[in-house]
């Protein structure tokens, strides 16, 4: 039988309920130590099983089991002398920080009891290179009037070389398929008017699909312009080494030329990727995620480029549509303005993931991106502070040793449904946001739609696809498509779940022209357009009549 006793004052002096081994009352609590990953509970609560069954093994309590069996011989029993001395057990050791990852400058985190938590943290060092994190050195040419430009003011016109390697094209939405001189190029415009003529690096004797070799973009400059640069612009390779590409536009820019009157603006070392959200030097990034809607965002700390900006503003970025400046935005614009912040609003051009920039005391900006709405973006930018150098240390060094495995216990399931697919392409719905993708092409944007029946094309280089969607209390169902000496193609609309929209997606033949015929449940003939391409072929050229009027 085990006695235990009180502690001895006398003999051990006074000791507090907190006094435990490794732990001392001045420690601080716990409260503020992020959630540990279930993985990590689940290991430990192994190990402790694994524990307690060697010590249970080491005492053997049978071993005195008085029922027990005597032995048959009246020989004594040999001696066995046990090893009583604990079993090594190997310590875990603190994760390591790689000597070679910079943890300097740091950057922003969720406050504590933010929805927001930090999932990836990393810095780039002082010294980051704006072309090493931002892009490649594309040898891209931009050229302004000498009034005051805007995105959607004045005249401008942008040549950027794709990076050499980018063979998948991003597919356009009313995008048209033509022809510059000798070159097929795509024409599509922007929401608010902005115009993109993409020249494939072939001629249109070739048939292999690849992205685009050089995008056009531009403002107030006539589409017969803008397909004139398309057909004699020049590429080179950039003698920087780093396998840019360098566009030559000189011969358009003489008097009387398409770009007569317009001035280069000195981007020849910036790094300008189209994909990227600004132009700068990176400093830091945190990747963080919402606990709760579970979507994720990216909060970049970057020191801005003069001339990098002026791109942003014309290229990169358009300006967030009207009526997504609801009331909800507004209060919170005017309580980061209240607490000394005044955010720049926008939508990526790219991939249409809303951004709010934020310029900073120290001249710096923070980048906040996401495939959120405003009022979320909002939120995220009142909940965050500047990490201190320790917290960002301790973070970057858990980013790098696996994660920081935020508590997504609570995040709810997002649904993907389906709307089309077949042999290497596929289309999905999920969340609010469409994807079509296949080895020729692809797509990522915000799902958008009108009231009733509706028909968008989607194309680049060779490919192209039909998008039907329709919306409650219309009775469309389905959908056949026709295309000459094709079999026709039969698609059920499949209902997004809690919209009130039902969509589907088929591949088309590129080349040829096709009629849509929409039926209900029962096949009965149901009214809605039978063609996209009257409506889109012409999308391109009213934007640039529109941006074109805009002259002064």
């Amino acid at each position: 039988m085990i006695e235990f006793l009180p502690p001895r004052d006398d003999a051990f002096g006074p000791a507090d309920a907190d006094d435990f081994v490794g732990f001392d009352g001045d420690d601080a609590g716990f409260d503020d130590e992020p959630p540990r990953s279930r993985w990590l509970t689940l290991l430990a609560g192994l190990a402790v099983v694994g524990l307690l069954a060697v010590g249970v093994i080491a005492a053997a309590p049978w071993a005195g089991d008085e029922a027990a069996t005597a032995p048959s011989t009246t020989e004594p029993a040999p001696t066995t002398t046990v090893d009583r001395r604990p079993a090594s057990i190997t310590v875990p050791t603190e994760p390591t920080l790689p000597s070679d990852v910079p943890t300097e400058p740091a950057g922003w985190i969720p406050v504590d009891g933010s929805r927001w938590a930090p999932n990836y943290v990393f810095s780039f060092g002082e010294e980051a290179d704006a072309f090493a994190w931002n892009g490649f050195r594309s040898g891209a040419v931009l050229y302004t009037s000498r009034d005051e430009v805007g995105r959607t003011s004045g005249r401008w016109i942008a040549v950027v070389p794709s990076q050499p390697g980018m063979d998948t094209a991003q597919l356009r939405a009313g995008g048209v398929e033509t022809t510059a001189g000798d070159r097929r190029v795509v024409v599509s415009s922007a929401p608010d008017g902005v115009v993109r003529v993409e020249v494939a690096p072939w001629t249109t004797a070739a048939t292999s699909p690849r992205g685009p070799a050089v995008t056009i973009t531009a403002f107030g400059i006539d589409l017969a312009a803008m397909l004139s640069v398309a057909a004699t612009v020049e590429l080179d390779w950039d003698s920087t080494g780093v396998g840019a590409r360098v566009a030559d536009v000189t011969a358009s820019l003489g008097p009387g030329g398409p770009l007569d009157g317009l001035e280069p603006v000195p981007v020849d070392d910036l790094a300008i990727n189209p994909w990227a959200e600004h132009l700068g030097t990176s400093l830091s990034w945190t990747d963080v995620v919402d606990t709760r809607g579970g979507q994720w965002a990216g909060v970049r700390l970057y020191r801005p480029d003069p001339v990098g900006a002026v791109v942003q503003r014309l290229l990169l970025v358009r300006p967030v549509p009207a009526d997504e400046l609801t009331l909800d935005v507004e209060r919170r614009v005017d309580e980061l303005a209240r607490r000394g912040l005044r955010v720049e609003l926008g939508v990526l051009e790219s991939n249409g993931f809303t951004i709010v920039d934020v310029p900073l005391a120290d001249g710096t900006r923070l980048a906040v991106t996401g495939p959120h709405d405003l009022v979320d973006l909002l939120d995220l930018v009142v909940d965050l502070r500047p990490a201190t150098d320790d917290e960002w240390i301790e973070l970057v060094t858990a980013s790098v040793n696996g994660g920081l495995q935020p508590d997504m216990s609570s995040m709810p399931d997002v649904r993907q449904t389906t709307i089309g697919g077949g042999g290497q392409w596929s289309a999905d719905v999920t969340g609010s946001w469409l994807s079509i993708g296949g080895p020729d092409g692809g797509t990522w944007e915000a799902f958008t739609h009108g009231q009733g029946p509706q028909l968008v094309e989607y194309r680049t280089f060779g490919v192209a696809y039909l998008r039907a969607t329709t919306t409650f209390p219309n009775e469309a169902r389905r959908i056949v498509v026709t295309q000459e000496a094709t079999e026709p193609q039969e698609a059920k609309l499949v209902e997004i779940p809690g919209t009130g929209v039902l969509a589907a997606v088929v591949e088309l033949d590129a080349s040829l022209p096709y009629t849509v015929r929409w039926s209900d449940a029962d096949e009965l003939p149901v009214e809605g357009p039978i063609d996209a391409a009257a409506s889109t072929a012409s999308a391109a050229s009213t934007a640039s009549a529109a941006s074109t009027a805009s002259l002064p």
